[in-house]
């Protein structure tokens, strides 16, 4: 009678042996199914670091590609006309010249009446340059069809040539139907000053002339030069060297030293951008106006082609003590000297282009906005 007692205590020891071993299986499973959820995790954020990073990359790639492709702020596609009009942007201009009739026209005729030499140069090179977009005030329709070389092609539409801005300053001529205004600077080229003006030209879509100094022409300013003249600005020279003892001894022309500082301005010009580019714009230092017997100097350089001209507005920075301190002074100055000449059509207004001259590089925008309130558009000499 005892076995199935016995028995019975074995059935439960038994059990309770097989419930002991299952136990251990039933938490190895456990945690080797938590394992394998982790290594999921695990590998899933993962993936998510390595999408994020190719999607950084690929961002940065495509903004660099962006900014390499795209236009930079500034850049004005030259015209497609001879007519420079003032816009609201550049592509209003563009648009306007593509519903002109006559663009196509009137762009192969300032070509035509290019020598040959220029037609060989025309559309490279520092002649493939751009207009300045806002030479123009108000409604004012430019059309000079310049023939110059001192200059890019598309800057023809507001080349004029000097005998005629002369006429105009001193005489009344009519060469436009608008005022008409010459930002020059002499004494240049400045590595610290001419930049700077370019810059600000640039941003206020503005041409200026600018009378250089032969000896400035050295290769670390060939850059200055190309850069002129790329962005439709015009080049003039202002003798090789700048001496009054040497041009003008005694306060008189020396006709000889005249010539051949012109003579050494060109040869110094052409070795660095070639014998294409031909400034055929003169001013005397110190002006023509201050000296005495200036005759024969004239008549050599008029054989050359090439014709001087003054000025008959100025904003004073060479005026030594009496020169304007803010820009306010300076702006005053010029509006003060275009009255004192009877407030003319035309004018060619002297200022300076060398690192001492920080006022007038900061006054620029404040003179281009205070003629443009008087009504005046903007040009360059040939």
């Amino acid at each position: 009678m005892q076995e199935p007692e016995n028995q019975q205590q074995s059935s439960e020891t038994n059990a309770s042996h097989t419930e002991e071993e299952k136990q251990p299986i039933h938490m190895h499973a456990a945690e080797r199914a938590q394992h394998r959820r982790q290594k999921r995790e695990r590998r899933m954020i993962g993936w998510i670091l390595i999408l994020l990073l190719f999607c950084t990359v690929a961002f940065f790639l495509l903004t660099s590609l962006v900014k390499h492709f795209m236009p930079k702020k500034g850049t004005v596609t030259p015209p497609a006309s001879s007519m420079v009009t003032t816009q609201s942007s550049v592509q209003e201009s563009h648009a306007k010249e593509a519903v002109s009739n006559d663009s196509a026209t009137s762009e192969s005729k300032v070509v035509s009446d290019k020598s040959e030499e220029s037609v060989a140069e025309a559309g490279t090179g520092i002649f493939a340059g751009t207009a300045q977009p806002k030479a123009n005030t108000g409604d004012a329709v430019q059309d000079a069809k310049g023939k110059g070389n001192n200059h890019n092609t598309a800057a023809n539409v507001y080349a004029y040539n000097t005998t005629d801005v002369k006429e105009a300053m001193y005489h009344g001529k009519k060469i436009f139907d608008h005022r008409l205004a010459f930002l020059t600077f002499d004494d240049g080229v400045d590595s610290n000053s001419t930049p700077l003006l370019l810059d600000t030209l640039k941003e206020l879509g503005v041409p200026a002339t600018f009378f250089m100094v032969g000896k400035s022409f050295t290769p670390n300013h060939k850059a200055l030069l190309e850069r002129a003249m790329a962005e439709g600005h015009a080049l003039a020279l202002h003798s090789f060297d700048h001496t009054y003892e040497k041009l003008y001894p005694g306060r008189h022309g020396n006709a000889k030293e005249i010539f051949g500082q012109y003579k050494k301005c060109m040869d110094a010009l052409h070795e660095l951008l070639g014998d294409s580019v031909n400034p055929k714009v003169w001013r005397y230092p110190g002006g023509h106006m201050s000296w005495k017997d200036l005759d024969e100097g004239d008549r050599l350089l008029a054989k050359e082609g090439v014709q001087w001209i003054d000025w008959n507005c100025l904003n004073g920075d060479a005026e030594g003590r009496k020169s304007p301190t803010s820009t306010k002074a300076q702006v005053s100055r010029i509006i003060e000297s275009w009255g004192e000449y009877g407030k003319p059509q035309v004018i060619t207004i002297l200022m300076h282009d060398t690192g001492a001259k920080t006022l007038t590089r900061n006054s620029v925008p404040a003179i281009v906005k205070a003629l443009r309130a008087e009504g005046f558009s903007f040009g360059v000499l040939e």
